[in-house]
């Protein structure tokens, strides 16, 4: 099954795995909502914890603009690498992606290197 969504995000077997410590399992595209576009994504690992821990489901408005420490899903230019981490815009004009996690290393990367942002704008926890 392959769902192609707006701004650049396309989720299929393996093409939308997000790579490093993050993947996602599953992407689904939400029905109703605020936002046109949005989608969910499950987290897997630890580079988010304690704030997203694995198996949250997370959902993303890539419709939204990312603002300073808002947990987003960032996707590079002529890559599929895709990672899930705070949004920092430093004073040099470079973007730190940070993990909450301090056991993982932030990421910096100039703006132009980024394809797709998509701020997360829920979390969905599994209770039981």
């Amino acid at each position: 099954m392959r769902w192609t969504g707006p701004h650049g995000w396309r989720a299929d077997d393996g093409a939308s795995r997000l790579r490093g410590v993050e993947t996602a399992g599953a992407w689904v595209p939400c029905v109703e909502g605020e936002d046109e576009g949005w989608f969910a994504a499950r987290v897997e690992g630890d580079s988010m914890m304690p704030g997203f821990g694995d198996g949250d489901y997370v959902v993303f408005s890539p419709a939204r603009r990312p603002g300073n420490g808002m947990a987003c899903l960032v996707r590079f230019v002529g890559t599929s690498q895709t990672v899930f981490a705070l949004w920092c815009e430093d004073d040099d004009g470079l973007i730190r992606l940070q993990p909450l996690n301090p056991a993982h290393r932030a990421q910096r990367v100039r703006p132009e290197a980024i394809a797709a942002v998509a701020p997360a704008v829920y979390k969905i926890v599994k209770l039981a």
